[in-house]
């Protein structure tokens, strides 16, 4: 919709056939009225399921679940069209998300692509990036315990909180982190994380 920006934006620009820019403005909310009055969808200019489906762009739902999420009804998530599902196995160098185990299964068991994240908190360091190990191993010792399985999804680092003000340091853990994860479990990690954290504590 107006304002959003990014490489979903880039893409339903590229589909429209219009300039690129990965910015939703004034032109891309046109071309978007313009195709939705010639496929008949209701020309509100906003880039909805409806829309994205016409223009055969896939749209996979997928959730983020930790224990703030309580009780999981599985079935219900796996039959509204839930696709995939990153689950919270830890956080810091100590605390283990406490129903982890029982949501990796609770996907699996219900065809939903599965992955854990971990919850980086780089402020537990005085002045040593390097010391991201601790918080290696607290993911690691959890995530061993549901195993990476073909087909689930990579593990992940979630950026949201724990943050310095010293950007350079901040980048340094993070790369710290995703090389131990990936020296250790054998496969590549990935970023979860917003815009608003890496322009803020990253860039």
């Amino acid at each position: 919709r107006s304002g959003d920006r990014g490489q979903e934006v880039k893409r339903l620009q590229f589909h429209l056939q219009i300039p690129s820019d990965g910015i939703f403005g004034s032109q891309t909310e046109g071309a978007v009225k313009e195709y939705q009055k010639e496929k008949d969808l209701g020309a509100d200019g906003i880039a909805g399921p409806l829309t994205l489906g016409a223009l055969n762009i896939a749209v996979l739902n997928g959730v983020d679940l930790s224990s703030h999420n309580g009780t999981v009804d599985f079935k219900a998530l796996a039959a509204s069209g839930c696709v995939f599902a990153w689950v919270k196995v830890s956080e810091g160098t100590t605390h283990i998300n406490p129903d982890y185990e029982e949501k990796f299964q609770g996907c699996r068991d219900h065809g939903i692509i599965v992955g854990g994240y971990h919850v980086a908190r780089p402020d537990t360091y005085l002045d040593n990036p390097t010391d991201a190990q601790d918080e290696v191993d607290n993911f690691l010792t959890g995530l061993n315990v549901v195993g990476i399985k073909c087909g689930d999804l990579l593990p992940a680092l979630d950026l949201e909180s724990g943050i310095k003000t010293d950007d350079q340091y901040n980048i340094d853990w993070t790369l710290n982190w995703l090389n131990m994860v990936r020296c250790t479990a054998r496969v590549n990690p990935v970023i979860y994380s917003a815009k608003w954290y890496y322009d803020s504590y990253m860039k």
